[in-house]
């Protein structure tokens, strides 16, 4: 069977903080659409040894892989699991006093730095499932348009993009053990060994009942044992590949709607969300580097052993309908820019089942900084416009840098 696109998926494994990089099975359907760039390097050296053309010889000293999350609906739901990964680590949320739960997500900005997340992630389609373990959010962009949802895009860098596929030569099956076992020993040891829990896919077997998706009950170096019923099969020819994790939870999920919000900016003598700016804000996009990188040091494996987070940044782009108030901001900049602004984008979504200190789904986001450009005037539909772009900065006289929140209903943890 060829690979189909309606049936890719991208899944998440939360890895623990003491053993990141330890590969688990998913836990999570992303609803997102996403695929895998395995950026191994192949490296290929000029040599002098009497030859017009390359003489065969190549190495491969260092694996990499980036997942490219597209742009997609941002979630209440699933927001959450790229800020854990990009700003800080959350393991659960904050009670409101409601059914609502506080996701609250502060940028480093001095010691201590946060810690983030990490995942295993399973990316692919019907054809091939990929692993990428020790994921981390390198970068991401959070946009908003008129008649649109804010959208979410995103790019994950993990250690490596593997699958675990073997073409065993001689295996036998038995029932009612319901086991695999290689006529050579050894076959499923080390990296080609089955997690316990996980799916897989045999093809090539002569009985049907011996081919499709089985469930993993153990797997040593010789035997692998399944759920599902066997038959008995003198040893023959099979491809046994792990598959998506099913047990993976496909959340219901509420899109963040880009007209549902609403726009704040106050000078830094005063405090984020007390000045709205009702009905200018005509777009947005909020770029956020995560300042999160991978220390590629010599470590005896082909990956990095660990990432660290070094220097986040956000630029923050908005389209404004051209009034006083737009006006009044250039001007600041016009002056100098020396004025802090406190920038806060609030979007309300659904009704929580039970109000606390909240009454609504939300996102909120909250950040300083100072005016680096305003473009000259634009035009929408008769309307004039202008492009604006705020660095976003550590303000001093706040003591703040940037901050989002995210409010859901009756999600404590991430599945």
């Amino acid at each position: 069977m060829s690979g189909i696109k309606r049936l890719r998926r991208v899944q998440f494994f939360k890895e623990a903080t003491a053993t990141k990089g330890t590969i688990g099975l998913a836990t999570s359907v992303q609803r997102v659409t996403g695929t895998v760039d395995d950026q191994r390097v192949m490296h290929f050296p000029d040599e002098d040894i009497g030859y017009l053309v390359d003489v065969e010889r190549v190495s491969n000293p260092y694996k990499f892989a980036v997942l490219e999350i597209e742009e997609a609906p941002a979630t209440f739901e699933q927001l959450g699991y790229h800020l854990c990964a990009g700003i800080k680590r959350l393991d659960t949320a904050v009670a409101d006093a409601g059914t609502g739960d506080i996701w609250t997500f502060p940028f480093s900005y001095v010691e201590p730095v946060n810690d983030f997340s990490t995942y295993t992630i399973e990316a692919g389609d019907n054809e091939e499932m990929e692993i990428l373990p020790y994921a981390y959010l390198k970068s991401f962009k959070l946009s908003g348009r008129p008649k649109l949802p804010i959208m979410f895009s995103g790019t994950y860098e993990a250690r490596q993009a593997e699958r675990l596929k073997l073409a065993i030569a001689d295996a036998a099956f038995a029932t009612p053990a319901n086991t695999v076992t290689p006529t050579v020993a050894g076959q499923f040891a080390g990296v080609n060994n089955f997690p316990d829990g996980s799916n897989i896919r045999i093809e090539g077997a002569t009985l049907a009942a011996n081919n499709g998706l089985k469930t993993v009950v153990s797997c040593t170096d010789d035997v692998l044992t399944v759920t599902e019923t066997l038959a008995d099969q003198a040893a023959e020819a099979v491809t046994i590949q792990q598959d998506f994790t099913d047990s993976a939870a496909l959340p219901n999920v509420e899109d963040i709607l880009f007209s549902k919000t609403e726009l704040f900016i106050d000078p830094d003598t005063g405090a984020f969300g007390g000045n709205a700016m009702n009905s200018i804000l005509m777009g947005f996009d909020m770029e956020v580097e995560t300042g999160i990188q991978a220390r590629p040091a010599a470590s005896g494996q082909l990956y990095f052993p660990r990432a660290a987070l070094v220097n986040p940044s956000i630029r923050l782009r908005m389209t404004l309908e051209w009034d006083g108030n737009s006006s009044d901001e250039k001007q600041l900049w016009k002056d100098g820019g020396h004025a802090g602004r406190l920038v806060r984008m609030r979007t309300r979504g659904s009704e929580l089942e039970t109000a606390g200190a909240y009454t609504y789904k939300e996102l909120q986001m909250d950040v300083a900084g100072q005016w680096e450009k305003f473009e000259k005037l634009g035009e929408d539909n008769g309307n004039d416009i202008i492009d604006c772009l705020l660095r976003g900065q550590y303000n001093t006289t706040e003591a703040k840098y940037a901050t989002f929140i995210v409010v859901a209903d009756s999600l404590p943890t991430l599945p």
